[in-house]
């Protein structure tokens, strides 16, 4: 069944004094040649349907002075198989595309042309290719799904000081490729049934100033069937002998491999001050929190924080 689908009046697209600008759901975009928005700062584009790709080339190129733009896509009814997002003075950019790959009919693509870039948030699950049009200096990103990436999109992940990560099959090669030498806070999601603990190695020996890394395991369904592997490094990373300061696990298991992780961490971690670990639900977590009080941190300063959530702790130790 179609949509019944609202346009806008044209007048909207001449408004010289516009700041923020909201379209969501059964909205045609259908933007006229004369647009012009030169006060408009922040965009939102929610589930609304294009016209045409001009239509959408011709809104961004009307906003000149576009800072943070947001978009979400649910379904192949925008009628944009090139999206070409380019907007000279962009900041900060979200982007969402709930499409599953299985209702993909391929040939789809998302070209980033900003290069003032700074933030990006991407969950994209579409399977469509992904290209940077030229290179930003990022310094945050959130990444999750399985759009397929450029060389120069990966690239541009170097720079970033805060990284957020959904680790899974197409994401999990990258820790062994980039440097992340600016890097100071990374979080990893895991989704997948990944053998994450190596991959987790070479983000620590490819991340020399990282303070805090935060894992968390919540999404993974059956982690007692994970297979893991971890082998002691023939060196210590540079950023447990001199940088990392907070450490943190949700859903940590407790499992021979992960203990073996933790220990390794708090053996090397000079600068530590803080782990916090949240306790996978099973029977075992006295006994875990035990195990964990007991390894050795040869960091003096250092608190243990235990938690159902971290940020509420229930039971606090502190190295003496």
């Amino acid at each position: 069944m179609s949509r019944i689908l609202a346009c806008l009046p044209k007048r909207l697209y001449t408004c010289d004094t516009l700041v923020f600008l909201s379209l969501s759901e059964k909205i045609l975009v259908d933007v006229p040649s004369l647009a012009c928005l030169p006060s408009l700062k922040d965009l939102e584009l929610h589930s609304v349907v294009y016209k045409d790709e001009d239509s959408l080339a011709r809104l961004l190129s009307s906003c000149p002075n576009l800072n943070y733009l947001s978009v979400e896509r649910r379904d192949l009814q925008d009628n944009v198989k090139l999206f070409n997002i380019k907007a000279p003075l962009l900041e900060s950019l979200s982007y969402v595309y709930l499409e599953l790959t299985s209702h993909n009919e391929g040939g789809r693509t998302l070209v980033i042309d900003c290069p003032a870039l700074k933030e990006i948030s991407i969950a994209d699950y579409s399977g469509d290719s992904c290209f940077f049009e030229n290179k930003p200096h990022l310094d945050k990103a959130f990444i999750s799904g399985f759009c397929n990436p450029d060389d120069k999109f990966v690239a541009c992940l170097s720079s970033v000081i805060d990284l957020e990560l959904v680790l899974n099959f197409a994401t999990f090669a990258w820790f062994n490729t980039i440097s992340f030498s600016q890097l100071l806070e990374c979080k990893i999601t895991l989704v997948d049934n990944l053998d994450w603990l190596e991959p987790q190695m070479f983000l620590l020996q490819n991340s020399p100033n990282l303070k805090l890394l935060s894992i968390d395991k919540k999404f993974v369904r059956f982690p007692e069937e994970l297979p893991l592997s971890w082998n002691q490094p023939s060196s210590v990373p540079k950023c447990l002998s001199t940088h990392l300061e907070i450490f943190e696990w949700n859903e940590y298991g407790g499992r021979n491999k992960e203990k073996e992780l933790v220990r390794y961490i708090f053996a090397n971690s000079n600068c530590l001050k803080r782990a916090g670990f949240s306790l996978k639900s099973t029977g075992k977590k006295k006994r875990m929190m035990e195990e964990l009080a007991s390894m050795s941190r040869i960091s003096s300063s250092s608190q243990l924080i235990f938690s159902t959530q971290l940020e509420y702790p229930c039971v606090l130790y502190e190295k003496k």
